[in-house]
């Protein structure tokens, strides 16, 4: 499938930020259709590469490996849900930073002018390409290019008639014989006013299969010859005509070609002016004094999140979790504050409220993420469930974010697994982000050892060792053994976690409900529609999720 599709319904990226809308459960007969008409494209592109490459229809770019599963049996990526989701509210929170809070360079300061100006001035350019192609000079190019276009097709045509095997009539659909000189006026008018709807390719009512092979004639203008003839005059004329409509689209092209090329250079200064501003950003980041350092030694050393190299330069799904799990953004705000920039646009106040807007958005996708992960959900927890994925997906889109691909799963196809045996819980990817954490370990480990079959046995080796159940159970005894028991009245750190944790997804639930009535409205009636009486009476259950 398209990355700009969604995997389960027919909905498209485009569709997905309207949170109303319901994509169709795809089918797989469908799907395996038109896998195979892209394939068969693909094919075709690989063998002339003249032809555009095909685009795949719906999304559909391969046929079904396992058709035998139903389509809503396969498992939404939870973890990869959540690593997508982490990524764009932390690249966002860093955009805002960076264009409203952080001190900027002189030459960054001009770079960003520069591009709003450019960005103006390509709006005013397009605004004056539209306007060319609706205008009496636009709609006459597009008249002269879609006559050209016709004659070309006539002419295909005219010379598959003319070579073909000598027939004195031309049938049309509905299998009524038309004369050569009938047949020749369908084309003049063809070329010059459109085809039928009748005849996809070309828009003429005969085909060089429907010529009549029996010998009869129509009319006496008909004979072989005479056909011949008025075949080639009729070629000589569509080439002629194609020549003199030619000579008109010059002039029209070469205007509006002028504003097209204005609308291109702006957008190559445009594309320049943003890779100037990308690469002000990156000097920035491996700045020691700029704040996204600030900002990132903070994860580093209360949490020991760091940007991984391995993961593109963001962070793992592990970390995220930790994000999640302490989204204590209010802590940026004094660091934000220090190093704000003579002309902030924000006050100290806006700050603060903006880092409590983006620390309440990871807590609401936290308890999202944690009902979705409980095994054995119960009804309870997936009305939970939807009141929190309601309000972290609206959250979202407020603070500017788009509705990806992983949030329209959270949003529209998680409850509904969570309805089946088991829900969501065991079935998570989590061990694909421990195999990546193990073998980093091992890596790093054997570094030194520069034979790479020697390193590779000597770490495979390790792990069977490590992951040996007799060795596993071994060291559970011998830690067991040197336990001291659970103290009595005493709160692990854990567990106050938990439960500062919880009464945060509360506050933060809570908070959003009491402001936006109208959400939670539709939503207690979906709750009452679908016989969920939790939903629909609007009691606030916050129980401890799997991240807990």
């Amino acid at each position: 499938m398209s990355h700009s599709w969604c995997p389960m319904c027919k909905m498209r990226a485009a569709e997905m930020p309207n949170l109303n809308a319901t994509g169709e459960i795809w089918q797989y007969a469908e799907m395996k259709k038109l896998g195979e008409e892209h394939q068969k494209k693909m094919r075709l592109f690989e063998q002339n590469d003249k032809v555009s490459p095909p685009k795949a229809q719906l999304g559909c770019k391969d046929t079904p490996w396992w058709p035998f599963i139903p389509v809503e049996r396969f498992i939404v990526p939870l973890l990869h849900c959540l690593i997508g989701i982490g990524d764009a509210i932390l690249t966002k929170f860093r955009e805002e930073v960076s264009e409203k809070i952080e001190y900027l360079s002189p030459e960054e300061v001009k770079t960003r002018s520069h591009l709003a100006e450019l960005e103006v001035k390509q709006a005013e350019v397009r605004q004056e390409v539209k306007d060319f192609d609706v205008s009496e000079k636009g709609k006459e190019l597009s008249s002269h290019l879609g006559k050209v276009g016709r004659a070309k097709k006539s002419l295909k045509k005219l010379d598959t008639c003319r070579n073909g095997p000598g027939a004195n009539t031309i049938s049309v659909k509905n299998d009524a014989p038309v004369s050569v000189l009938l047949f020749l006026q369908e084309v003049t008018d063809f070329i010059e006013y459109g085809g039928d709807d009748d005849d996809e390719e070309y828009g003429l009512e005969g085909t060089a299969d429907d010529v009549n092979m029996d010998g009869n004639t129509v009319d006496a203008a008909d004979a072989a010859p005479d056909k011949a003839n008025r075949i080639r005059n009729k070629v000589a004329e569509v080439k002629a005509r194609i020549v003199q409509l030619e000579e008109k689209i010059v002039p029209l092209k070469a205007s509006r070609k002028k504003i097209t090329d204005r609308r291109d250079k702006s957008g190559k200064y445009i594309a320049r002016a943003k890779e100037h501003i990308k690469t002000f950003k990156s000097d920035r980041k491996i700045d020691d004094e700029g704040i996204e350092t600030a900002l990132f030694s903070v994860f580093k050393d209360l949490y020991g999140v760091k940007l991984q190299a391995y993961h593109g330069g963001s962070l793992h799904g592990k970390d995220h979790q930790k994000i999640m799990s302490n989204a204590e953004f209010t802590l940026f705000a004094e660091i934000l504050k220090e190093n704000a920039k003579k002309d902030c646009k924000l006050t100290h106040d806006e700050i603060e409220e903006l880092c409590q807007k983006y620390s309440n958005l990871y807590i609401l996708w936290d308890g999202a993420f944690s009902y979705a992960s409980t095994i054995n959900p119960s009804r309870e927890d997936i009305a939970m469930y939807e009141r929190f994925v309601t309000a972290a997906v609206h959250s979202h889109k407020e603070l500017g974010m788009n509705v990806t691909p992983k949030v329209h799963l959270m949003w529209m196809h998680v409850k509904r697994q969570m309805e089946f045996p088991g829900g969501l819980g065991d079935k998570r990817e989590d061990w694909v982000e421990h195999q990546h954490q193990i073998t980093r370990k091992l890596r790093n480990q054997f570094r030194t050892t520069k034979d790479m079959e020697v390193r590779g046995d000597a770490m495979a080796r390790l792990h069977h060792q490590q992951t040996n159940p007799e060795v596993q159970a071994y060291m559970e005894r011998v830690d067991a053994s040197t336990r001291r028991g659970p103290r009595k009245d005493y709160t692990t750190a854990d567990a106050a976690r938990r439960a500062e944790r919880k009464s945060a997804r509360a506050s933060a639930l809570e908070l959003w409900e009491i402001g936006h009535r109208k959400e939670m409205l539709a939503l207690r009636q979906r709750g009452t529609h679908n016989g969920d009486a939790s939903l629909a009476s609007g009691d606030l259950p916050i129980r401890e999720g799997f991240f807990c």
